[in-house]
Order: C-alpha cells, then sequence, then structure tokens
C-alpha cells in the first residue's frame, strides 16, 4: 500500500531538526503509524478477507459432491434387502446438474422401483423455467465476486474517516502546543522585564506602581501558560489514542514528543492548493460512490433471480440406465439409449404469485432507494470539498492579512519599548502592545494550524488515501 504524501509535510518534516532533547513527530509519521497499526485500520484490511472467504463459500455451491449410502437389513438369517450405492453429482451453471451412480440392490423385499442386482446410471438435470437464466446459488457467486471490489471501498472509506478524525486530533494537539510556546515566551519576557523594572525601582529610576504593573503581567501570563499546557497534556491524550505499536498496545505521547513548530516558517505563500478540477475528479472516483455503483449492481443481480421466480417451476431430468456396473454392455442387443433410460418432470406453480412479486417489488425500491443514495451522497461530498477548498483560499489569504498584522504589532511594540527606554512611554502601554501582538500570534497560529488540518482533510473527504492491492 503506498500512503498519499502531502507537500506540506515533506516540506516541514525536512525544514526543522529537532534539538537532543525532543522528538518532533510530523503529521506524516503519524498518518503512517495509524495505517499501521491502529485497531480499526486493522479491522478495515480484514473487510477483504471476509470478503475473499465470502466468495469462497460462495463457490462451495458448484462443488461435485461424492457420496456413499449402504442400507441392509436381516433378520432371523433372512436377508430383506441389501442396497449399496455410490454416487457422485456436479453442480454446473444455468441450474444444471450431472449425475453418475451405480447401484447393488440384493435381497427378498426390495423396493419394487429399484433394479435388482447390479446397475449403473449417468444423468442430466435442468430447470426448463425458473432458475434457468439465473438462479440462487449463481446469484450469490456473482455478488460475492462484486464484494470483493465492494469491500476495497469500504476499506479505503472506513480508513479515510479513521484519518479524518486522527488528523483533526494531531493539528489540535499542534495548536496547543503552539500557544503553550507563544504564552510560554510572553511569559519570559515578561518575566525579564518584572526583574528590569524592579532593579530600577530599586535605584530609585521608577515609581512603585511600574513594578506593581509588570509583576501583574507576569502573573497573568504565567496563568495562561499553565492553561495552555493542561491544554496540551489533555490533546496529547487524546493524540495518544490513535497511536498503537505493533503489538497491537495503545502507545502514550511522552512530553519530550512534539509537533514541528509552524511558527517558524513562512510557508503557506508556497504551499500550492489543490485545483478544484483536480478535486472534482477525485469525486468522481470517491470509495462511497463506488460502493453504492456495486451495490447497485448486486441488487440487479437480486432483481433477476426475483424475476425468475416469478416464473413457474419446470425441471427435468433424464437418466441413462443399464443393469451391470458397465453402461455400455449390452447383452440384449437392444438400443441402449431407446430402452434403457429413466425419465421425469416435476411442474410447480402458484396461483397468485404474490410472495414472488411482492419480493420483486421490494428489490426494485432497493435498487431506487440506492440510486437516490448515489445522488445525495455525490451531492453531499462535493458541497463538502467545495466548501474545505473555499475555506482554504480564506484562510491563505487570513493568513497574509493577519501576517502583516502581526508584524505592524510587533512593529509597534518595539517602538514603545524605545519610547519607554528614552522615558516617553509607560509600562501598561508596553503591556497593551505586548498583549496585542500575543494576540496577534495566537490568530495566526490558529489559522495556520487549521490551513494545515484543511490541505490534509480535503484529500481524505474527497477520498483519496491509497491503492490497495
Amino acid at each position: 500500500m503506498r500512503i498519499l504524501i502531502f507537500t506540506c509535510f515533506l516540506f516541514l518534516s525536512f525544514a526543522l531538526k529537532a534539538n537532543d532533547s525532543l522528538v518532533i513527530l510530523t503529521a506524516e509519521q503519524y498518518i503512517n503509524t495509524i495505517v499501521k497499526n491502529h485497531p480499526e485500520a486493522k479491522q478495515a484490511k480484514l473487510l477483504l478477507q471476509n470478503a475473499k472467504a465470502e466468495l469462497l463459500s460462495a463457490k462451495g455451491a458448484f462443488d461435485p459432491v461424492i457420496a456413499f449410502n449402504f442400507d441392509n437389513k436381516t433378520l432371523d438369517g433372512k436377508r430383506y434387502f441389501q442396497y449399496i450405492n455410490p454416487s457422485v453429482k456436479i453442480p454446473l451453471w444455468y441450474g444444471i446438474e450431472l449425475k453418475a451412480e451405480t447401484n447393488n440392490v440384493l435381497g427378498n423385499n426390495t423396493a419394487n422401483e429399484l433394479t435388482y442386482g447390479n446397475s449403473s446410471l449417468v444423468g442430466i438435470s435442468l430447470p426448463l423455467l425458473s432458475g434457468l437464466v439465473m438462479n440462487k446459488k449463481m446469484a450469490v457467486l456473482k455478488q460475492a465476486k462484486n464484494n470483493i471490489q465492494l469491500s476495497k471501498q469500504e476499506q479505503i472509506i472506513a480508513i479515510n474517516e479513521l484519518l479524518t478524525s486522527a488528523i483533526k486530533t494531531y493539528w489540535n494537539w499542534s495548536l496547543n502546543y503552539q500557544t503553550y510556546l507563544n504564552f510560554s515566551k510572553a511569559k519570559q519576557i515578561s518575566y525579564d522585564r518584572f526583574l528590569f523594572t524592579k532593579r530600577f525601582y530599586e535605584v530609585g529610576e521608577r515609581p512603585a506602581i511600574d513594578t506593581t504593573e509588570a509583576y501583574t503581567q507576569f502573573k497573568l501570563l504565567e496563568y495562561e501558560t499553565q492553561n495552555a499546557y493542561y491544554d496540551w497534556l489533555k490533546s496529547t491524550i487524546e493524540l495518544s489514542f490513535y497511536l498503537w505499536n505493533e503489538n497491537e498496545e495503545n502507545v502514550f505521547v511522552k512530553e519530550n514528543v512534539i509537533p514541528i513548530n509552524i511558527q517558524q516558517f513562512n510557508f503557506i505563500d508556497s504551499l500550492q492548493l489543490p485545483s478544484i478540477a483536480e478535486l472534482e475528479q477525485l469525486v468522481l472516483k470517491h470509495p462511497k460512490l463506488n460502493s453504492l455503483d456495486i451495490k447497485l449492481k448486486n441488487l440487479e443481480i437480486e432483481r433477476k433471480l426475483k424475476k425468475q421466480q416469478l416464473l413457474p417451476t419446470l425441471n427435468a431430468n433424464y437418466n441413462f440406465i443399464n443393469n451391470s456396473y458397465n453402461l455400455f454392455r449390452n447383452e440384449s442387443n437392444k438400443n441402449l439409449l431407446v430402452n434403457n433410460y429413466k425419465i421425469g418432470i416435476q411442474f410447480n406453480m402458484p396461483l397468485l404469485f404474490r410472495q414472488s412479486r411482492g419480493e420483486y417489488k421490494q428489490t426494485k425500491i432497493k435498487i431506487e432507494n440506492t440510486r437516490l443514495d448515489k445522488i445525495l451522497a455525490e451531492a453531499n461530498i462535493a458541497v463538502k470539498v467545495k466548501t474545505y477548498f473555499n475555506d482554504m483560499i480564506a484562510l491563505k489569504e487570513k493568513i497574509k492579512l493577519y501576517t502583516d498584522a502581526f508584524i505592524g504589532y510587533n512593529t509597534l511594540l518595539n517602538a514603545e519599548i524605545t519610547r519607554l527606554n528614552n522615558g516617553e512611554s509607560s509600562l501598561f502601554l508596553i503591556n497593551a502592545r505586548q498583549n496585542k501582538v500575543i494576540e496577534a500570534q495566537q490568530k495566526l497560529i490558529e489559522l495556520k494550524t487549521k490551513f494545515l488540518e484543511y490541505n490534509a482533510s480535503i484529500y481524505f473527504i474527497a477520498g483519496s488515501w491509497t491503492e490497495i492491492k
């Protein structure tokens, strides 16, 4: 199986190197681990194995059958009867069945319809009306062959749904980590400013109220940092649900495992979005739509079977027999094909066919329901994909705008710090400027992680994941 590699994941994977104490878990590594080890992914892979077992079972209806019957009755030294009957039956397509058998009939009280002594038989039976074009064994086998392809589509659907949920959890984990870094950095800057202000107060160059202002800002940011840290830990636990090892054990993500720091790169501009034409082509081949097509094929097979059941049952059989184990031995010099045969016809017809007519109508209703399901599914997928695509375009524009705003707020903060050093500003204004920088940076983090989430999810939603071999 070949996992779809996203451009953004490749870019980020090679762009950043972790330090010695931290381990970076990229989105690509995360997805590969899920597909390889997650129990739900393994369950999805079992669908194909189950379909193959179903096909093997359906083929069994056409297996040749060897039988041996022995029946003997003896009482008070008198043999009433002894029957020995080995046989073989070979089911064929269109309800045809070939049969060959030998019989050994002995005793004083044997059934009159049986040939006394040794005899052999070769025969054929076939339906002439109901069951000729389509019968239950043929229908089950054809549907089982279709179910191989159906299971592959259902496997893709199941894994896509799993990955859609998993990638959302990953980028939520990343968002919380970036938020924690953002507040940690701001807290450290605020703490350094508090120490700086305190020293100036101690030498009489700053009023006492400035130390209170700086300390209050530091404690507020310390509170936000602590909140962000616990949010990150919570999302780490949620992320751990998707990570399993090869021994089918759930793996808890340690604190030294972190996502890529998206704040260090301005990669959004260089990241090429998928075209709407490309996405529309993916939607047309969506596994959900493919699975509904296969279900329609199976229902069409069922419809043909139910239509056959509207016909009367007329079965005929012809058996060529001879009163010896040598089927073609002719001691009486008579025409064997004319004189030595057993023939039978069975006819059966319900007077009203109400059961068959009802089942036929029900099958036609199932076909219409499935057809409508496909129309709705196609529209729903197309709308969802277009919505994600438009949201990605909007997010990309918003990122540009907020990047400019963030740069502007940083410029104002630095200017305010310069004015403070020149004695022309106050800590109140510095803190206000810093809060705006934090707010803008946090908004940028949210926009970037949402963009990356959508960039991955849109492929899963469009039905593209892997080639199944």
